[in-house]
């Protein structure tokens, strides 16, 4: 890139040379990553289920019709409000069946694939597989609610109103054979994964309280503070037969998090 020699160079002569380092700069340092491409897996496994409600709706409005026929005959003004009425209720069943399948099994399936491939070599290194949904808090293994540790004040609010257990599940396979056959000087992969928060802070509406506090003098005043939240963020990285668990408190407000504490084991 060209080198700037002016006391004071046109701006567009440093902007030329701030584009042109950024793209060396990602030249050179494309040794260190794999081309990546994804998968959106979810609307498939929709797919899925929903035809599986529709073939247990049919099987319902088939039956219906069938018996109808067997009792009232070909034609009759009977047959029709049998038909009329399984063709409604088949609606509903459906409805009602593609609540359910995607309760139950949709934690089951991954939303999002991605597979890791060397641009060089053309060969397959790892495929990462992801997925998020909220699920109960019984449904939660023991350890990590151990690691939670809820103390006797949110043991008792969350009586009530219960506290909200979002999960994101991450599921890496890598191919050590074909990464150490063409990569003999990497010694492992980095995976990055970014997560935001913005979503979850956005209805936030009280964004400032007030805290009672006494002066030196004896009197009382208002003392205005932002109001924070609580987000508790357990880690678990399983390998082979090893368990990891790492527990982080993020503290936010409603223009983001203010800071980051790690609690418990590390």
């Amino acid at each position: 890139y060209p080198t700037v020699m002016q006391d004071n160079p046109d701006n567009r002569i440093l902007e030329e040379h701030i584009y042109r380092e950024k793209m060396l700069k990602r030249y050179a340092s494309g040794v260190l990553f794999f081309d990546v491409r994804r998968k959106d897996t979810a609307k498939g496994m929709e797919q899925i289920l929903y035809s599986a409600a529709a073939g247990i709706a049919m099987i319902f409005a088939t039956a219906a019709v069938f018996l109808g026929q067997s009792i009232y005959g070909r034609l009759s003004t009977s047959l029709f409000i049998i038909m009329v009425v399984s063709y409604m209720v088949k609606d509903r069943i459906k409805d009602f069946f593609r609540g359910v399948l995607r309760k139950s099994l949709g934690a089951y399936f991954f939303d999002r694939s991605a597979t890791l491939y060397d641009s060089r070599f053309k060969k397959k290194l790892a495929v990462i597989k992801e997925r998020t949904f909220f699920i109960p808090e019984k449904k939660v293994e023991a350890a990590v609610l151990r690691l939670r540790d809820k103390g006797r004040f949110e043991r008792i609010l969350t009586q009530t109103a219960g506290e909200a257990i979002f999960t994101y599940n991450k599921r890496i396979s890598i191919d050590l054979k074909t990464l150490r056959s063409i990569h003999n000087r990497i010694t492992g992969l980095a995976d990055i994964s970014i997560i935001n928060f913005g979503s979850f802070l956005r209805h936030l509406t009280a964004q400032k309280g007030t805290v009672p506090s006494m002066s030196e003098k004896g009197g009382i005043f208002l003392n205005p503070v932002k109001r924070i939240y609580h987000l508790n963020m357990i880690i678990q990285i399983r390998k082979k037969d090893k368990v990891f668990l790492s527990r982080y408190r993020l503290l936010a407000d409603a223009k983001g998090i203010k800071r980051i504490e790690q609690i418990g084991p590390k």
